[in-house]
C-alpha cells in the first residue's frame, strides 16, 4: 500500500506520453502525424487538467490515506516528542515531491520509448510538440502526487495528539469549523488575485500592441491568465467538491432509509453505521467517481446536442433541388444577379411535383440580397464580391416534416443559418451578419452549426420584402423509390436541378459503445479505490467486526453490509456526478451550439438536448459501477472470514490497528 500511489502516478503518466507523438517522427511511418495535435497534445492535457489532477490525486490520496491509518501511532508519537503539525505535513510534502518526481520521470521514459517504438525508426525529424507534451505531464504528475500527500497529511494531522493516534473523527462542530476556515481562506485568495488581475486590466486598458507598448502587453497577458486560470480552476473544483458533499449527504439519506424498521446488527443497521461516520478516504473515493461521471456526463450532453442538431440537419437535407435560378453563387457565369426575389417555377411542375405520391415536397422562395465585399479568407484583409442566395420556407412546413428542427436548429425570425450544398451566405465581418436588398437591411443571427440550407424564416423575410415566389422545390423521398429516379420522369430542361447523394447527407452518429467504454474505464478506477477503501476499513475495523462476531452477529450480516456501504456510496456519488455534469453539459450547450434569442429560445434548446442525451446508458453506468462495487467489497469480507474472530484480532493486532 506504501508505494501504491507513486505507480498509479507512473502508470498514468506512462500512458498519457506514450499517447501523444514521439520525439522522432519517421516520415513515412504511415503514421497519421496530425491526430496527435487533434486528440492529444499538451494543449489537450492542459485543457483536461482539473480532471486529470482530480482524477489521479484523488485516487493516489485515497490509497495514501489507507496506509496512513495504519500508521496513526506514528505519527501521535512524533507530536508527542515536539514535533509540529506544519512540520509532519511539510515532510510529507517532500515525500510527494521527491515520489511525483522519481515516478513521472520513469513515466515518462517508459512512455517515450513505448511512443518510439510504436513510431518506428528511420528518415524524418524532431517533434518539438513532444517536449512540450512531456514537460505538461511531467507538472500533471508531480502536482497530482504533492497534492494527495499534502491533503492526506493535512487530514491525518488534525485534531490533538489523541485524535492523531486513535483516528477518531473530531467532533463535528470543530470538524465544522476548520472546513469552513479552509474553505474561507481559499476564497479570500481566490478574490483577491481576481480583483488583482481586474485592476491590473482596467489600469493598463487591456493594450495587446507590443509595438505600442511591450509592458502593458506583458501585465495584460499575465493578468488574463490569472484571471483564466482562476475560473477554469475554481469551476470544476467547487463543482467537484460540491458533487462530493452531495454524494455523501445523499449516501446517509439513503442508508437511512434502507436501515428504516432494520434489526440491530443487521446488513442494512450495519451499512447505515459505518455510512454516517465521517471517513476522508471515503470523500476521496466519492469526488473521484463525482469527477469521472460529472466530466463524462458533461462531454456526452455536449456531444449529443451537437449530434443530435447535425442528425436534424440531416434528416432535413433535401435529396434535389428544382429551382428557377442556381442556387449556389460559384456556379453563376454572367457575374453578379439582380437582387430580389427569384422568378416562380412553373406552375404546372409545381403542381405535378406536390401531388407525386413518391415525394414529400418543401416550397421555398429564394432570396438573392444586395452585393457586398467581404474577406476571402480568415487571415487575409482581401476583399471580393459576393451576394447572398437564401432560401425561405415557412416555418409551418418545416415542422410538419421534421417537429425538432425549428427548436434544434434555431429556425426562427431573424435567424440566418448556412449550408455548404444549398444555397450560398458569405463571411461576415466582427460576426455583423445581416440580411440586405433593394438597401433595406435587417440585422440577424447567425445560427452555430451547419443547417440544412442557407436561408432565414419566409413568414420574416415576406413581412419585410413582400411576398416569394415559389422559385425553389427541395424534393425528399417519400418511400423507397430514390428522388432521382423519380426526377427521370420529368421534363426539367428549363429549370435548375441538383440531385445529392444520399450518403453524403449522412452525419456520424453518438457512438454510445465508444462513450461508455471510455467513461467506464475511467469508472473501473473509482470501482477499485471504493474496493480498496471497502479492504482498508475492515482492517480498520478488524477489532469491531471481530466483537461482533464473537456477540452473534452473523458473516452474512458483515457481508451484506459491506456491499451495501460500497454500493451505495458509488450510486450517490455517481448520480451526483450526473447531476452536476449535465448542468454544466447543458450550459456549455446552451453557449457554443445554439443561437437562441431569448428565455424561450434557450429554454426550448435545452430541452431538445435534454431530450437526445442517452440518459439509460449514463445511468447503467452508474448502477453498474455500484453493482461492482458492491460485489467487490463483499468478496473482500469473504476473504476475511476465513479467519476466525480471534486471528482476526490477532491479525488486526499485528498490523498496529487500534
Amino acid at each position: 500500500m506504501r508505494w501504491v500511489p507513486p505507480v498509479i502516478i507512473l502508470v498514468a503518466t506512462l500512458l498519457m506520453t506514450a499517447a501523444g507523438p514521439p520525439l522522432w517522427v519517421v516520415w513515412d511511418s504511415g503514421i497519421d502525424d496530425g491526430i496527435y495535435s487533434i486528440f492529444w497534445s499538451y494543449l489537450a492535457v492542459i485543457l483536461y487538467a482539473p480532471f486529470l489532477i482530480a482524477l489521479m490525486g484523488g485516487t493516489a490520496a485515497a490509497f495514501r490515506g489507507m496506509w496512513i491509518s495504519t500508521r496513526r501511532t506514528d505519527l501521535a508519537a512524533e507530536l508527542a516528542l515536539g514535533s509540529t503539525r506544519r512540520q509532519l505535513v511539510r515532510a510529507h510534502v517532500r515525500a510527494g515531491a521527491r515520489e511525483g518526481l522519481a515516478a513521472t520521470g520513469i513515466g515518462l521514459g517508459l512512455g517515450a520509448v513505448v511512443a518510439q517504438l510504436g513510431e518506428g525508426f528511420g528518415p524524418g525529424y524532431w517533434d518539438a510538440n513532444a517536449l512540450w507534451l512531456w514537460l505538461t505531464v511531467f507538472a500533471v504528475g508531480a502536482i497530482s502526487l504533492v497534492g494527495a500527500y499534502t491533503l492526506v497529511a493535512s487530514w491525518a494531522t488534525r485534531g490533538s495528539v489523541a485524535h492523531v493516534a486513535s483516528g477518531a473523527p473530531l467532533p463535528r462542530a470543530e470538524a465544522r469549523r476548520g472546513r469552513r476556515r479552509t474553505l474561507t481562506k481559499v476564497a479570500v485568495w481566490c478574490v483577491a488575485l481576481a480583483v488583482a488581475a481586474g485592476v491590473a486590466l482596467w489600469a493598463v486598458g487591456g493594450d495587446t500592441d507590443l509595438e505600442v507598448s511591450g509592458w502593458r502587453m506583458a501585465v495584460t497577458w499575465v493578468a488574463s491568465s490569472v484571471l483564466f486560470a482562476l475560473l477554469y480552476l475554481a469551476v470544476p473544483g467547487v463543482l467537484a467538491y460540491g458533487g462530493a458533499r452531495l454524494g455523501i449527504v445523499s449516501a446517509r439519506g439513503l442508508s437511512r432509509a434502507v436501515a428504516a424498521g432494520a434489526q440491530p446488527g443487521g446488513a442494512r443497521a450495519l451499512a447505515h453505521d459505518a455510512l454516517s461516520r465521517p471517513t476522508p478516504m471515503r470523500t476521496a473515493a466519492m469526488l473521484t467517481v463525482v469527477v469521472v461521471m460529472g466530466f463524462s456526463t458533461a462531454m456526452t450532453v455536449l456531444s449529443s446536442g451537437t449530434w443530435g442538431r447535425d442528425a436534424v440537419a440531416s434528416d432535413l437535407s433535401p435529396h434535389a433541388t428544382v429551382s428557377s435560378v442556381r442556387l449556389d453563387t460559384l456556379a453563376w457565369a454572367d457575374g453578379l444577379q439582380t437582387p430580389g426575389w427569384a422568378a416562380s417555377l412553373p406552375g404546372d411542375l409545381i403542381a405535378d411535383l406536390r401531388s407525386d405520391e413518391r415525394l414529400t415536397v418543401l416550397s421555398a422562395g429564394v432570396l438573392t440580397t444586395d452585393p457586398r465585399e467581404v474577406p476571402i479568407d480568415a487571415e487575409s484583409s482581401e476583399t471580393e464580391t459576393h451576394q447572398d442566395v437564401l432560401l425561405a420556407v415557412h416555418g409551418s412546413a418545416i415542422s410538419a416534416l421534421q417537429p425538432d428542427a425549428r427548436v434544434a436548429l434555431g429556425m426562427g425570425p431573424a435567424t440566418e443559418w448556412e449550408s455548404w450544398t444549398v444555397g450560398s451566405v458569405g463571411a461576415f465581418a466582427a460576426d455583423d451578419s445581416y440580411v440586405q436588398m433593394d438597401g433595406e437591411r435587417r440585422e440577424t443571427t447567425m445560427y452555430g452549426s451547419t443547417g440544412p440550407w442557407s436561408g432565414v424564416d419566409r413568414d420574416w423575410a415576406e413581412s419585410t420584402w413582400g411576398a416569394a415566389p415559389t422559385a425553389a422545390l427541395l424534393l425528399y423521398p417519400a418511400g423507397d423509390v430514390p428522388v432521382s429516379d423519380v426526377l427521370a420522369d420529368y421534363d426539367l430542361a428549363a429549370v435548375e436541378t441538383v440531385t445529392f447523394n444520399p450518403d453524403d447527407l449522412a452525419v456520424y452518429s453518438q457512438s454510445l459503445a465508444q462513450t461508455a467504454l471510455v467513461t467506464g474505464c475511467f469508472l473501473l478506477v473509482a470501482i477499485a479505490m471504493v474496493i480498496a477503501l471497502a479492504w482498508s476499513s475492515q482492517r480498520l475495523r478488524a477489532k469491531d467486526h471481530a466483537t461482533l462476531l464473537a456477540l452473534g452477529a452473523t458473516p452474512g450480516a458483515l457481508r451484506g453490509a459491506t456491499a451495501l456501504e460500497a454500493g451505495i456510496g458509488v450510486l450517490t456519488a455517481g448520480a451526483a456526478g450526473v447531476v452536476g455534469g449535465a448542468a454544466v453539459g447543458v450550459l456549455l450547450d446552451a453557449f457554443f451550439g445554439t443561437a437562441p434569442h431569448g428565455a424561450g429560445e434557450v429554454l426550448a434548446a435545452v430541452g431538445f438536448t435534454l431530450s437526445v442525451v442517452p440518459w439509460g446508458m449514463l445511468a447503467a453506468l452508474v448502477v453498474g459501477a455500484a453493482a461492482l462495487a458492491a460485489i467487490g467489497a463483499s468478496v473482500i469480507r469473504i476473504r476475511l472470514d476465513r479467519l476466525s474472530p480471534a486471528a482476526q484480532l490477532v491479525e488486526a493486532q499485528k498490523a498496529g490497528l487500534p
